[in-house]
């Protein structure tokens, strides 16, 4: 009998394991997969939160609308909050609360909103808010992403600034902090991308981000005094020579027109800056040091009004200014800052102190499960003031070894994050938790950066003793 023909058969392999369906998606798509239903989430059971800034932007929508200058805020926000009203076709109504009495017997009222329509629209602008929130978040893995060249680190440090920021609830907030945020990273990410790509679409958008910002909150006119100060320093870059003037032009446009509204607001007021609020901060400031004497003052009625007035409520301090006005009250203060020189200069040094020590997460609302967070995660603002000074160091040492773009970001960032602080502490009496928000993105953005680049070192040196090991045996 013939043997039967034996068949050529292909050798048995193993079939290779698929990844699982959660390894195949895209770093975006995990980021988005879990902050939409979180932002949801947070819209649904925190709504908007009414704080007592809040009031101030409607009306300062209103002065604006009779085609005046608003007093005490600038117009960015209130006009975004004017067109969701002419979206819906409702104006928001408040309600007094509470009313506090001020010794000179003139009221100052605490107000939340009331009805349906008034629901709507600010569930429109907390709706907005985190859209906006949203979108900054793929920026911030984007820059990440280049700081890092770790897919994963950036994801889970894009998640922290994610929950940060959600525990924070600026977001729900009818103020301008969640706005704050957000701008601060399309800034960023379209400053140094202006540069690298001598790009006129990014500097356009480095101008509008720049005049957002500071007609956002006047206080970051250090923003464009950060971009202004790095394009001169890369004019001497032939390589970026042309990105970098362009820059300077933009800068240069944001300064004179916040110039320009200065002027216009001296005008009417009769100081020379964008509010009244730095007039408050700084008579608070000089009121809570002991540095106003009220033999000092000449003008009886307002020696008498500093005298009577509360020294912790800032309220009352807004009303004097509406009493005698804010050129008087500048012009007081000045003089008690330049008669008491030395101990002004000590003042700003406790503020420092005292901000170093606060938490860097500003909880805006007393929820019991957020407290508890922020108190468990313990972190401090000086931690960031750490972060800076050794980012100083780092950057001088890496500036041969990394590449420009990357060098870009570190030093703007630290720029900004430095700048901040300084305008924080020296115009402002309290709160620097809210007031150095804006910096936490920048901060998360370090700590990516330093965590994860010294977790490749140590896995880098890991490796290298390893195989220094096995060619010794």
């Amino acid at each position: 009998m013939p043997r039967k023909k034996m068949f050529n058969r292909k050798p048995h392999t193993i079939p290779m394991k698929q990844p699982s369906w959660l390894r195949r998606l895209s770093p975006i798509t995990v980021i988005y997969a879990i902050a939409i239903p979180l932002c949801l989430l947070f819209i649904y059971r925190i709504g908007y939160l009414i704080c007592p800034d809040t009031k101030t932007y409607f009306d300062a929508l209103i002065s604006l609308q009779n085609g005046g200058i608003d007093q005490w805020r600038t117009p960015v926000y209130p006009l975004f909050l004017g067109c969701i009203e002419f979206v819906l076709g409702d104006q928001i109504q408040f309600v007094v609360t509470s009313v506090f009495d001020i010794p000179q017997g003139v009221p100052i009222y605490f107000e939340q909103i009331t009805g349906s329509d008034s629901s709507l629209v600010a569930y429109s602008v907390v709706g907005i808010q985190f859209f906006v929130f949203l979108i900054s978040l793929f920026y911030f893995y984007k820059i990440a992403r280049l700081l890092t060249r770790s897919e994963r680190g950036s994801v889970v440090f894009t998640l922290l600034y994610l929950f940060a920021i959600l525990i924070s609830e600026a977001n729900n907030c009818l103020i301008t902090e969640s706005f704050s945020l957000s701008a601060i990273i399309f800034f960023l990410y379209s400053f140094v991308q202006s540069i690298k790509k001598d790009s006129n679409s990014y500097a356009i958008a480095v101008l509008f981000w720049s005049l957002f910002l500071v007609f956002l909150r006047p206080s970051f006119l250090f923003i464009p005094c950060c971009a202004l100060f790095l394009g001169l320093c890369l004019l001497f870059a032939k390589k970026y020579r042309r990105a970098a003037f362009k820059n300077i032009v933009v800068s240069c446009i944001t300064i004179l027109a916040m110039s320009v509204y200065c002027c216009q607001f001296k005008n009417v007021y009769g100081v020379f800056s964008p509010t009244s609020v730095s007039v408050i901060n700084q008579y608070w400031i000089a009121s809570q040091d002991g540095i106003i004497d009220p033999n000092e003052i000449t003008d009886n009625a307002l020696r008498t009004d500093v005298q009577d007035l509360p020294k912790p409520r800032g309220e009352g301090k807004k009303w004097l200014i509406k009493r005698h006005g804010a050129e008087k009250i500048n012009s007081m203060v000045a003089n008690a800052n330049e008669l008491n020189r030395e101990q002004y200069l000590k003042n700003i040094w406790k503020r420092f102190k005292t901000a170093s020590g606060n938490s860097m997460i500003h909880c805006t609302n007393d929820t019991v499960i957020f407290y508890l967070i922020q108190q468990a995660i313990g972190v401090e603002l000086r931690l960031e003031i750490f972060m800076m000074l050794l980012y100083v160091v780092l950057i001088f040492y890496w500036r041969k070894s990394r590449p420009n773009e990357e060098l870009f970001y570190l030093i703007l960032i630290v720029l900004l994050s430095a700048s901040n602080w300084i305008v924080s502490v020296l115009g402002a009496p309290n709160d620097f938790s809210r007031l150095l928000m804006a910096n936490v993105p920048l901060f998360f953005l370090l700590a990516a950066d330093l965590v994860i680049r010294f977790s490749q070192h140590v896995a880098w040196r890991k490796r290298k003793n390893q195989a220094k090991v096995a060619a010794d045996q």
